[in-house]
């Protein structure tokens, strides 16, 4: 079994780590036992087809109107050189940010903010950790960025 140093992200259940990174390394979705990766801002693993058929696109999000703020606090994971946001995860947070009143909307997304920051500050720490250990072969793990992360890697 592979020693793991970093402990569970925030927000995410021991067990749930447990199964991303040693019980099963099928693809969570289809099963199947193909190249899979672990999309940390997903909580996902799996093969880059089920990955496209359970995610959208930020562009798609634009052009279904989904308000800024909303997507800004969705975690994602960025593969071929674009953001991917799953479905489902989706469905259900809009669903909440829909039946918000004015006043408990803005804190609602702070919080939900904060909890992306959280996860973002842990990609970055497990990259760091997995690049450290085996710089020849890098994680793939697809960290979230933020808009000024963003400026500096372009």
């Amino acid at each position: 079994m592979p020693e793991e140093t970093l402990p569970p992200p925030e927000g995410m259940i021991e067990k749930k780590y447990v199964e991303l990174l040693m019980i099963d390394r099928s693809c969570q979705i289809c099963k199947r036992n193909t190249k899979c990766n672990i999309y940390w801002g997903l909580e996902v693993r799996c093969c880059e087809r089920c990955l496209l058929n359970n995610c959208v696109t930020r562009g798609k999000l634009y052009m279904e109107k989904y308000p800024r703020e909303f997507i800004n606090i969705m975690p994602y994971s960025y593969f071929n050189c674009e953001y991917h946001y799953w479905k489902k995860q989706l469905n259900i947070t809009y669903s909440q940010y829909c039946n918000l009143s004015e006043e408990n909307r803005q804190c609602w997304l702070d919080n939900k903010k904060r909890m992306l920051d959280s996860k973002i500050n842990y990609y970055k720490q497990r990259k760091g950790e997995k690049s450290k250990n085996n710089p020849r072969n890098p994680i793939h793990i697809s960290p979230p960025f933020t808009s000024t992360l963003l400026t500096i890697y372009k």
